[in-house]
């Protein structure tokens, strides 16, 4: 169910960018509507985190002024082969301190279902600076406190000790909880002028929570312009929860309207998609709490008050005990 409450609001919202598109008026808007299509093969060391990756992604501008400022909206829409489907809605503007340099910074609401069929939401923000041939950018992940639980069961366990003569009895719940990750990441790279087609990045990310598995790592990415439509990407992750990570891919990119502008590089740099990371990260753990124990001893039993009828009935087999039911947890 919410595999399809994600897929009809990205479908819902790449209409709106579509047909809002299809009835500007061409020839007043410098810059124009970019359209962008990813797709990413993968290989890792660890099996688990196999993926191949189909990314779509708009921006809109809403508002400008040539050489000066734009403000815009993006979307991005993703899905992978393990079976995960994020939408990324977002509002930017982008400005000119000087004819060689552009500021911008960017907020995203991120809805993310999840293979266990969880939806997770989060707030992106980002910063970015863009040169001709240099590129800074920071984002900050925030995201819901939502937590999903994936399972939940009562633990009781019995253990004799000999030497006291004395049975120990525990009862504990076990949760096993799907959340969000929050943390940051950071890029700086770029191109040379003696070789412009040729881009590339180096990245650091961090995500950590109080008992959440935390994902510390750095990227390498690097891209090849073909055509000017077409862009071969290298990317390659190492972190310390998915390992070594790596992919190939091709994308495909356009701007609607008259293309002739978007030749120079600051049109080209003030309609790109605001980079940042294409997952909610997420963190599946254990949460235990004690309900209740308690010990017998001979025929006096000592129980904490949680236990309103004591023990039930107890299994022994020479000596040990086998099994043992508590009731009235």
């Amino acid at each position: 169910m919410q595999h399809i409450v994600l897929r009809s609001f990205l479908s819902a919202i790449s209409l709106f960018f579509l047909f809002s598109t299809s009835f500007a008026d061409e020839g007043t808007s410098a810059y124009q509507t970019r359209i962008e299509l990813t797709g990413k093969l993968g290989y890792s060391s660890k099996k688990s985190s196999k993926r191949n990756i189909a990314r779509l992604g708009f921006v809109l501008p809403m508002f400008q002024k040539v050489d000066s400022h734009m403000g815009f909206l993006t979307l991005i829409g993703m899905k992978d082969s393990a079976k995960h489907v994020e939408g990324n809605l977002g509002f930017g503007y982008r400005s000119f301190i000087n004819p060689a340099l552009i500021l911008g910074g960017y907020v995203f609401y991120d809805l993310r279902s999840t293979e266990n069929d969880n939806l997770l939401g989060q707030v992106t923000i980002g910063l970015e600076a863009l040169s001709k041939n240099l590129e800074f950018r920071i984002n900050g992940y925030i995201p819901t406190a939502k937590k999903y639980e994936l399972s939940n069961y009562n633990s009781y366990k019995a253990s004799y000790n000999r030497h006291k003569n004395n049975t120990q009895y525990s009862v504990k719940n076990k949760k096993k909880l799907e959340q969000g990750v929050p943390g940051f990441d950071l890029e700086i790279g770029g191109s040379h002028n003696e070789l412009s087609r040729l881009e590339l990045f180096v990245a650091y990310y961090h995500f950590s929570g109080k008992n959440l598995k935390s994902t510390i790592g750095g990227r390498l990415r690097s891209n090849v312009k073909i055509f000017h439509w077409l862009t071969a990407e290298g990317e390659m992750n190492y972190d310390n929860n998915r390992k070594f990570v790596s992919y190939l891919g091709l994308r495909l990119g356009w701007t609607l309207g008259n293309n002739s502008a978007h030749k120079s590089w600051s049109h080209e740099k003030m309609t790109q998609l605001p980079v940042r990371d294409i997952d909610i990260i997420s963190s599946e753990y254990e949460q235990e709490k004690r309900l209740a124990y308690g010990n017998k001893s001979g025929n006096s039993a000592i129980l904490t008050p949680n236990f309103r009828k004591g023990i039930d009935e107890m299994e022994e087999e020479n000596g040990a005990i086998m099994s043992s039911t508590l009731k009235g947890v």
